[in-house]
């Protein structure tokens, strides 16, 4: 069963928030599903190789590149090659694609993360969010493996040097 089924992904906005595997998630579920996809950001990604980026405010080039391309990636250039929430509002880009996938959160590529009360950067238009974990996690230090040691900590009522299991996880 693909994942995108196994997630029951409908058509529309979807946010993805976590850690641990988001930007893996984006390109499968990209490769996955039928009909057009935008991967795009409301925080920060860096470009998708391979899949073609358009930055631009005009509606008529990303339906021209979607009839060529089915999946593109979308965003506004930011430091370090990143990019950052695209010109176009979600809801603009869900009228021109059958699929708008956006990550929503970043996690400094830890598999586990706690959200700071600003976080995530959820599109209020979204039909889903899919929230993920990186198993490996599993099994160290928070310390080490999230993002927000100490609020993650907190959260688990745990000490940052606790071991991250499944039930501590569960309860971030």
């Amino acid at each position: 069963m693909k994942i995108c089924e196994q997630l029951h992904m409908i058509k529309g906005i979807t946010a993805v928030i976590g850690s641990g595997g988001k930007t893996t998630l984006l390109r499968i579920l990209a490769e996955e599903l039928s009909g057009t996809v935008i991967l795009t950001t409301s925080t920060h990604i860096l470009p998708f190789a391979g899949i073609p980026l358009l930055v631009t405010d005009d509606i008529e080039q990303v339906r021209r590149a979607l009839a060529l391309h089915r999946v593109i990636c979308m965003g506004t250039p930011a430091a370090e090659g990143k990019l950052t929430a695209p010109a176009l509002s979600f809801s603009v880009l869900a009228d021109a694609a059958d699929y708008v996938i956006v990550e929503a959160d970043g996690s400094k590529r830890l598999p586990a993360k706690a959200h700071a009360a600003w976080e995530p950067v959820l599109p209020p238009e979204r039909n889903r969010t899919v929230c993920v974990f990186g198993a490996s996690a599993l099994g160290q230090p928070i310390q080490d493996a999230a993002h927000r040691p100490e609020l993650y900590a907190s959260l688990a009522e745990v000490s940052p040097e606790a071991v991250i299991t499944p039930a501590i996880a569960a309860r971030v």
